[in-house]
């Protein structure tokens, strides 16, 4: 009887078998995560003024750039938003998360080339890429080139520039 209790109490735990190992989301640390957007959204920014200094016309390389009151931060807002003849460019923010949507259609390649607008699709991907960020940030953003009239939405927001947070600017010209 004494060899089967020490037998009990020194044997070795039972491996339980599991048919899929337990899922253990690793922990997301949002404020630096939000910053990182950040810096990969003003990173896409740059490329786009880059991509506009290399139009012709003066009216092509205006861009609006308006920043909005950040208002509940968990039901979702825009905090900045960056609009040119290329594409529209957000940063919002929803349930404490930012994310970002580059917004556009194709039909603007028409009017800036299809070169530009490879070179503005590119540049917000390879800013997200795995590789290029320290969070897991490709499923923050959103590429959407299905709008109706982009262009039309520009020169209405060209027209419409009475917002006190509104700056109307001009990329300067780079001729090669």
């Amino acid at each position: 009887m004494e060899t089967t209790v020490l037998e009990m109490l020194k044997a070795a735990p039972v491996e339980v078998q599991r048919l899929f190992e337990p899922y253990h989301p690793p922990f997301i640390d949002t404020y630096h995560k939000n910053m990182e957007i950040t810096k990969v959204f003003a990173g896409i920014m740059k490329d786009l003024r880059y991509i506009l200094s290399r139009m012709s016309s003066v009216e092509s390389r205006t861009y609006i750039m308006t920043n909005y009151e950040k208002g509940d931060t968990y039901k979702g807002c825009v905090l900045f938003e960056f609009v040119s003849v290329v594409c529209c460019l957000t940063l919002s923010v929803k349930e404490y998360a930012y994310f970002i949507e580059l917004q556009t259609d194709t039909d603007i390649r028409k009017v800036v080339g299809k070169l530009n607008y490879n070179r503005m699709i590119r540049c917000a991907w390879r800013a997200t890429m795995y590789d290029a960020t320290q969070h897991d940030l490709e499923d923050c953003i959103t590429v959407d080139t299905d709008l109706l009239d982009h262009y039309g939405y520009w020169k209405a927001r060209l027209l419409d520039g009475s917002n006190d947070n509104t700056i109307t600017m001009v990329e300067d010209a780079i001729v090669e």
